[in-house]
């Protein structure tokens, strides 16, 4: 008797995986590296503008949603607001790349099955 493969959507669905995960979190290490972000300090020399103005939003908006808890919470995530910034836009370009491929992968099947029928 012939057993049946079972059919799983995620062979035909883009599914993000660990994979996945773990080359966008390596692309962000070397964008810090190419901003000569090494450690802790060097990310406060570097980026002290882009803390500032986001502990700055972050304390403000806190503090007008949730009074000084909310003050104090929004300072500190404020501090890593431009690290966290720049590992959303990688992951969002990461994600972005990954569906253009598997759209365009779709439309030439969807093409040659279109040119075989056609000709």
């Amino acid at each position: 008797m012939r057993q049946r493969r079972k059919f799983h959507v995620t062979q035909v669905l883009p599914v993000w995986t660990s994979a996945h995960s773990n080359a966008a979190n390596l692309v962000f290490q070397s964008a810090m590296l190419k901003l000569r972000i090494t450690d802790i300090p060097s990310y406060w020399r570097r980026l002290r503008l882009l803390i500032v103005i986001s502990v700055i939003v972050c304390m403000l908006s806190g503090a007008s949603h949730y009074g000084i808890k909310g003050f104090i919470l929004g300072a500190l995530l404020g501090l890593a607001a431009p690290a966290a910034l720049i590992w959303f836009g990688v992951l969002a370009i990461g994600i972005a790349l990954y569906m253009v491929v598997w759209c365009l992968a779709w439309a030439v099947i969807w093409w040659i099955a279109w040119w075989i029928l056609h000709s």
